[in-house]
């Protein structure tokens, strides 16, 4: 008889389908977007009533945050599908030198942090072959990244957490 121990390892990553709330920068109000069984992407009101939908070619990863990219009070919608990075206005236009590429494909992602001492915008990715990569938010063709390889299975995205004043990237894996 074997002595040996089957180990199963939980590797379900929930990846968010939606809708995900977003402001309205000019009314202050709520609103949703979600992304459509036909890939659409729909803005909603507060009420979940459509304000407009674009035709879009692939899934989202399971993420559509909000950044203020020109530091100007406006609100743009950020999220990946597949490899690159999306930054979409409230008009439903792409905004100008986006889409940009990222260095892999993503499974989740972008969590959006803001670094203590860093007026800019960072974001985390959780990446198909079981790494975090770290980018800075910019506007190139193509964006380089940090890697965070992890020994065990990656769930979900990381978090920052300031402790005495340093950043410290918290990640939750399953071993």
């Amino acid at each position: 008889e074997s002595d040996e121990r089957v180990v199963y390892i939980d590797s379900t990553i929930v990846v968010g389908k939606g809708p995900f709330e977003i402001r309205d920068h000019v009314k202050g109000e709520k609103q949703y977007v979600e992304q459509l069984p036909n890939n659409k992407i729909r803005l909603m009101s507060a009420s979940k009533r459509g304000i407009w939908a674009i035709p879009f070619e692939s899934p989202i990863c399971g993420v559509i945050d909000q950044v203020d990219f020109f530091n100007n009070g406006k609100l743009q919608m950020i999220f990946i599908s597949g490899n690159r990075l999306y930054l979409l206005d409230r008009l439903a236009r792409i905004v100008r030198g986006f889409p940009v590429k990222l260095e892999k494909d993503v499974v989740l992602g972008p969590k959006i942090v803001k670094i203590k001492g860093d007026d800019s915008y960072s974001f985390f990715t959780l990446n198909e072959d079981n790494t975090i990569s770290f980018y800075k938010l910019e506007r190139k063709n193509n964006l380089k990244g940090v890697i965070i390889k992890a020994p065990e299975f990656v769930k979900e995205l990381p978090e920052i957490m300031v402790i005495n004043g340093e950043n410290y990237i918290i990640l939750k894996t399953v071993f």
